[in-house]
């Protein structure tokens, strides 16, 4: 908690640790003094700050970012207003050699397909006003990395590898560079000004956009937003599962930000923004398959722990669907753990067929429309140590012939037409304690 910005003259608000936050007309922002004794936005992560100088606004608690002027150490060392130039450079790499990125060239797409979307958008400004963006730029060329040139100041971009045709780059703040899932989640959570900003390429100049973030919000909370009574954990692992994929596991670049981008995207607004790979397009396709152990004669899978460091199970919370899991624990005429998990399925946009009842295990099939994919869902019994019994492969009732003479021709096409049997996934469901008073609804994926 913060303290009230009506309790000092100034406006300047205080956490608990003493540091320092100013109210702005789009939010609250961390502040601290730089070494001439003016107030400087920063970061948490930072001693030194290296955002825009702050001003407060006369007979006001709001602050504003304070306008400067651009001094030219080639020309008189009077502050002159740098105009806009008529040309501005292609990207380019700093004097030192840069990271190789040539083995990425195939993702460009992503990057093409995000501007393609920007410049098509007329209700985006693409223009060079004064902005926070600007104080990230240097009077030289950076010496390591790659950057762009904009009135004739250099700013450094997250490393991508360079086209004739790179329409779409991303500006990288001078206090944060783009690495690993969890410095990139903190900062979303903490500083989202210090993301990297899009920067694209109309009639041969560079412009940023000055209306629109890559990330509106946490990659976590992406995913809550889009998937209803995950816990979270499981919300974060599957953002950082993303995040890895998209990274390949290395410090992300600019395409590994434009496909991170699209994913989230596509998965808010599934009916106008397409996915962008299908190993990414649901969260039930991520899930890998778990290993099998023999325990005698028979074949277990152990469910992992509810807090694994992984993407390796979905945890939902059942109180969040306080009705149907009242209905399901008191045993309820109608309720049964397929007509529960058949709910939480239907309010995450899956299309559930409940009345099909073909295959072993209550066995429940369902499909995302647009997705290419089918699921069959089964509820195994499950000990109390978290371990399923399995009795055979996945996928095997459905390629025995005596399966199909048991249930019938008829029964056999509607089932067929259900599922394009090489498009499976094969999942298994039921419920876990994991305190003395809370019960979780867990998914693992068996094929």
């Amino acid at each position: 908690m913060l303290s009230k910005a009506e309790n000092s003259i100034d406006g300047i608000r205080y956490d608990k640790y003493k540091r320092l936050y100013v109210d702005m007309q789009k939010g609250t922002v961390l502040v601290r003094k730089n070494k001439d004794g003016h107030y400087q936005a920063s970061s948490a992560s930072e001693l030194i700050p290296s955002g825009a100088l702050l001003e407060q606004i006369p007979g006001t608690k709001l602050w504003r970012q304070k306008v400067q002027t651009v001094t030219d150490p080639q020309q008189d060392s009077q502050p002159t207003t740098r105009q806009r130039s008529a040309e501005t450079d292609e990207p380019t790499p700093g004097p030192s050699k840069r990271r190789r990125l040539d083995d990425e060239s195939s993702d460009s797409p992503d990057t093409d397909i995000i501007a393609d979307t920007l410049l098509s958008n007329e209700s985006i400004a693409l223009d060079l006003s004064y902005a926070q963006w600007r104080n990230w730029g240097k009077n030289t060329q950076p010496q390591s990395g790659q950057s762009i040139e904009i009135d004739g100041l250099h700013y450094s971009i997250v490393p991508q590898a360079m086209q004739p045709g790179t329409r779409l780059v991303y500006l990288e703040h001078p206090g944060f560079s783009p690495g690993g899932y969890d410095a990139f989640e903190q900062m979303l959570l903490n500083n989202p000004s210090f993301q990297p900003k899009w920067a694209i390429k109309k009639d041969g100049r560079w412009n940023t956009v000055e209306r629109r973030l890559p990330f509106e919000m946490s990659l976590s909370q992406y995913v809550a937003s889009s998937f209803k009574y995950l816990s979270n954990h499981s919300a974060n692992m599957i953002a950082r599962a993303v995040f890895n994929h998209t990274s390949h596991s290395a410090p992300i670049n600019a395409h590994g930000l434009a496909l991170l981008s699209r994913t989230f995207h596509h998965w808010a607004d599934r009916t106008t923004v397409d996915a962008p790979r299908r190993e990414l397009a649901d969260p039930l396709m991520m899930l890998p398959v778990l290993p099998t152990t023999l325990s005698g004669t028979d074949t277990i899978i152990s469910l992992p722990m509810p807090s694994a460091e992984a993407l390796l199970r979905l945890d939902f919370d059942p109180k969040q669907i306080p009705q149907a899991w009242s209905e399901y624990v008191t045993n309820a005429p109608g309720s049964s753990l397929r007509s529960l998990f058949s709910t939480v399925l239907e309010h995450n946009g899956y299309t559930v067929n409940r009345t099909t009842r073909l295959l072993s295990e209550d066995a429940l099939l369902f499909h995302r429309e647009g997705l290419d994919a089918a699921f069959v869902l089964r509820f195994p019994l499950t000990t109390l140590l978290g371990n399923m019994k399995r009795n055979a492969m996945p996928g095997s009732e459905l390629n025995d012939p005596a399966y199909r003479a048991r249930i019938g021709e008829e029964q056999w096409q509607e089932l067929s037409n259900r599922l394009d049997l090489s498009k499976v996934i094969y999942l298994l469901g039921n419920t876990q304690p994991i305190s003395a008073d809370q019960t979780t609804l867990v998914i693992v994926r068996e094929g």
